[in-house]
């Protein structure tokens, strides 16, 4: 019986701010850890994010099955880091009265689009 000593790299990348992304791509780790907890099986993975490499799905599933206690304490702490970034941005007064606008701007578009389908089909 021969053994083969093979030595793969997880395509997990750490940037500047803490985030881990997939390797060459801008989809976060826990997307897809939350995709595989949702029952997601890789291939369904990879038809949500065509850009990613089937085998590098597999090597991130294997890498958080292997490491779930510090993955799922980055993946908290990544939240945390979102809840205080919202709440920042929402009492923010300038921010609220954008997102106002936008929204406001939103809804028009959407009004208008709704408006131009009714009267191609009535």
């Amino acid at each position: 019986m021969t053994v083969l000593e093979t030595r793969q790299t997880i395509p997990l990348t750490k940037l500047n701010d803490g985030t881990i992304i997939i390797t060459g791509t801008p989809i976060a780790l826990e997307i897809v850890v939350a995709r595989h907890n949702a029952g997601d099986t890789p291939d369904e993975i990879k038809r949500g994010f065509p850009s990613l490499e089937l085998a590098d799905i597999y090597f991130v599933i294997a890498y958080y099955l292997s490491h779930r206690a510090e993955v799922d304490a980055y993946i908290q702490r990544q939240q945390e880091r979102s809840q205080r970034v919202r709440q920042w941005l929402e009492s923010d007064e300038s921010y609220r009265g954008q997102m106002a606008d936008l929204k406001e701007r939103m809804n028009a578009f959407r009004d208008a689009d709704e408006i131009n389908e009714t009267s191609i089909n009535p």
